[in-house]
């Protein structure tokens, strides 16, 4: 997923777009993990799926970073946002500098 930016205001990181992510590379049980303040654009879009007449929903959160921000990104990473955990499930660049970072719920 790509977005258009305008380079008076940066949606990234300021406005009604982005929202507040304690991203935790490493993990948060790992000691050597470290609680970073970062900004992102977040996605839980649920989406439907039929097969005959079943139907099923389901969400792919999503968080759009800058790389900048998370340049290690991997699959051990968690973070919370909006008060719920996430592990990272799929680190997804986009080739623009931008990361997806698709998520899963830790329960």
């Amino acid at each position: 997923m790509s977005y258009p930016f305008d380079d008076s205001v940066d949606i990234m990181t300021e406005g009604k777009f982005a929202v507040d992510v304690l991203y935790y590379e490493l993990g948060m049980t790992d000691p050597n993990a470290t609680e970073v303040p970062i900004r992102g654009l977040f996605d839980d879009e649920s989406r439907n799926a039929e097969r005959g007449d079943s139907q099923v929903e389901r969400t792919m959160p999503t968080l759009c970073v800058r790389k900048a921000v998370c340049p290690n990104a991997s699959n051990r990473d968690k973070m919370i946002i909006n008060d719920t955990n996430y592990q990272v499930k799929n680190v997804l660049p986009d080739g623009t500098g931008l990361l997806d970072l698709e998520l899963k719920v830790i329960l």
